[in-house]
């Protein structure tokens, strides 16, 4: 059972990339999806977490999850590139509000939002659950997760991508080791790159991952829960990929 002190940092679910939407009348959960948000997956990470706030104290970093429609439309509609990220950073923003005020309500734990991953120390100190904000220091919400890892001391840092290959876009994790290093995950060492797709994690993330020293966790996106499970030292139930952040 792991002890009062040990701090968890988790990044909530997003799809990173979104079909565009069709005709719809009502924004069902699936419609949620095409924005690149699961309700559902979303509510299980909320409620595990918050029973994980008796046991340790948690950092929770947003996705990008929502922030490409509304950066689509202003990629569209020929905003500068300054303008469409402040229009991400902002919607992501939201998302850590929705975070904070569900914690708000259904934990027992005090919880607060943090502007920076430096400040989450001294926060840590006076509450058990810390959501962040993003921040114009990073460029992507892994490489604030991975901030947040490292700032806070986290003994274990979780995040969540898809095990399958979509659209062509990425790789398919499911054919890469169970034990994956920094290298792999942010080169083309691996040859997905040469074929249009991007590295699984940018170079700021890796820096930070490698300064950060904790045991790192790709979860598949439809187990929430094993983000409990790799907390308390089981093996995850779903695929999953542990991150060698030796260099």
């Amino acid at each position: 059972m792991p002890c009062e002190e040990q701090v968890v940092c988790v990044r909530f679910p997003g799809y990173g990339t979104t079909r565009r939407l069709g005709r719809i009348e009502s924004y069902s959960s699936y419609a949620y999806r095409d924005f690149g948000i699961d309700p559902d997956l979303f509510g299980r990470l909320l409620h595990t977490v918050a029973a994980l706030a008796a046991e340790v104290r948690i950092v929770l970093v947003p996705s990008g999850a929502g922030a490409y429609l509304l950066t689509d439309l202003a990629r569209r509609l020929n905003v500068d590139r300054e303008g469409v990220a402040d229009i991400g950073v902002q919607v992501v923003a939201g998302q850590s509000k929705v975070i904070q005020h569900w914690l708000r309500r259904h934990s027992a734990h005090r919880s607060t939002l943090v502007d920076h991953p430096t400040d989450l120390a001294e926060a840590l100190g006076g509450h058990r659950v810390c959501t962040l904000l993003p921040s114009p220091d990073f460029d992507t919400t892994d490489s604030l997760w991975a901030a947040a890892a490292h700032h806070s001391r986290a003994r274990v840092a979780c995040t969540f991508k898809h095990f399958s290959r979509l659209n062509s876009l990425g790789p398919n994790l499911l054919d890469l080791p169970r034990r994956l290093g920094l290298r792999q995950l942010s080169t083309a060492s691996l040859g997905w790159q040469a074929a249009g797709a991007p590295p699984i994690i940018d170079a700021q993330t890796a820096d930070y991952l490698a300064r950060s020293r904790c045991a790192v966790w790709i979860l598949h996106t439809g187990h929430p829960e094993d983000v409990s499970r790799v907390v308390r030292g089981l093996a995850p139930s779903g695929p999953a990929r542990r991150v060698d952040t030796a260099r």
